[in-house]
């Protein structure tokens, strides 16, 4: 791939992530702000409301509008992690998910001060350890993993996998062709992405992107 290209794909993805930024400002800004207009309002009716089987619904509605607006912002947070936070604060929240949905112990270790990467350094690297949690997630379930932010120079995120047999971990390398496409998206900001198996139960990914891309 030239020069040229590498500049194509870059500011495709810029405004892809620009995009995505817009719609996520829109969910969270717009959106959740109206329905907690509307939440409270319902809560206003909550208490001034006599009539048993009145609060009874509006009760049910105040519990919708409020898990309404947690999903808001959960989806809003999805759509674009870096609305109110870097890619350390991004991976904790990916991670409290996952920890969350498949009762997984996660570690999060930083290695030396955070340096200022550029947004889309950061969002690339962060998009692309995103993507290989969804796919290894829909093979296998690993027994526990662990994702080092190394920075420094350059940005480097090194993710450990434990599964539990070694037939979890055959699954797992059924991410070549994954890995392929995360290549490609990484070499727009001068990154790469390699993985090596450590041992029968343990895989290792590591991706690496240099400061300014």
């Amino acid at each position: 791939m030239d020069i040229k290209q590498e500049r194509m794909d870059s500011l495709i993805i810029e405004a892809y992530e620009n995009e995505l930024k817009g719609i996520a400002s829109f969910l969270h800004e717009d959106i959740a702000q109206n329905l907690y207009a509307v939440f409270n309002h319902l809560q206003y009716l909550q208490r001034q409301s006599g009539d048993s089987k009145d609060r009874l619904g509006i009760d049910d509605m105040v519990n919708l509008t409020k898990r309404t607006i947690e999903d808001l912002r959960i989806l809003s947070n999805d759509v674009h992690p870096f609305f109110h936070k870097g890619i350390d604060g991004a991976l904790k929240s990916l991670l409290i998910s996952i920890e969350k949905r498949y009762g997984l112990v996660v570690e999060f270790k930083e290695l030396g001060d955070k340096k200022d990467y550029p947004i889309l350094t950061e969002l690339i690297a962060y998009r692309t350890v995103k993507e290989i949690m969804n796919q290894t997630f829909s093979y296998s379930l690993p027994k526990h993993v662990e994702i080092y932010g190394l920075w420094g120079e350059a940005l480097y995120v090194k993710v450990n996998f434990s599964f539990g047999s070694e037939g979890e971990i055959n699954r797992f390398e059924r991410l070549n062709l994954t890995m392929l496409a995360l290549e490609k998206r990484l070499k727009a900001v001068g990154g790469v992405i390699s993985f090596f198996k450590k041992n029968d139960k343990e895989i290792e990914v590591n991706i690496r992107i240099p400061n300014g891309g």
